[in-house]
C-alpha cells in the first residue's frame, strides 16, 4: 500500500508518497486528458529530469483508438494555444496520424433577433476525439523514465 510521509526541506514543506522504496516528487490524482498531459508536461521538464512523478488512475480501461470502430462521439474543441502545448510535449504528431479536423469560422446568433457575429482564421481551432488524445499522451507517459501509473 502507498503511504504518504512529509519531509521538511528548508523553509518549504516536501510532500511525498512511498511504495516500499520509492519515493515520488510529484504525485498527480486522476488521469484521463488532464492528469496524463500534466504527467507528460512535468516530466519532460529540464529540472524535473531526475525527479519521480506518479500517476495515480483509478480508471480500469486504457484509452485506445480503433479507426474501425468509426467515431467517438466525446470530441474535444482545441484551440491553437492547446495544439501548441500538445506539440510541445509531442502529442500533436500522434494525433494528427490518427484523426482530427481542423476549423476556421465561428458564427453565432441570437434566437430572437438578427444579431449575428462571426470569427475567422485559419485554422481556429482543431476538434479532436477525447480518446485520441488521451491515447497520444498516455503512450507517451509509459515510455517515460521518470512516470509511474498506477
Amino acid at each position: 500500500p502507498l503511504t504518504a510521509s512529509r519531509t521538511l526541506t528548508q523553509p518549504r514543506a516536501r510532500f511525498s508518497v512511498v511504495h516500499p522504496s520509492v519515493q515520488y516528487d510529484v504525485v498527480i490524482v486522476g488521469g484521463g486528458l488532464i492528469g496524463n498531459a500534466a504527467a507528460v508536461a512535468l516530466a519532460l521538464e529540464e529540472r524535473m529530469e531526475d525527479k519521480k512523478i506518479l500517476l495515480l488512475d483509478q480508471s480500469e480501461r486504457e484509452p485506445t483508438f480503433e479507426p474501425e470502430n468509426g467515431f467517438n462521439l466525446r470530441v474535444i474543441n482545441l484551440t491553437v494555444g492547446n495544439q501548441e502545448f500538445l506539440d510541445g510535449i509531442g502529442a500533436w504528431d500522434r494525433i494528427k496520424d490518427m484523426r482530427f479536423n481542423s476549423y476556421n469560422k465561428i458564427f453565432n446568433w441570437e434566437s430572437n433577433s438578427n444579431h449575428t457575429i462571426s470569427f475567422t482564421a485559419d485554422p481556429m481551432g482543431y476538434i479532436v476525439e477525447n480518446n485520441i488524445i488521451e491515447t497520444s499522451l498516455l503512450d507517451i507517459a509509459k515510455n517515460l523514465h521518470n512516470v509511474d501509473i498506477r
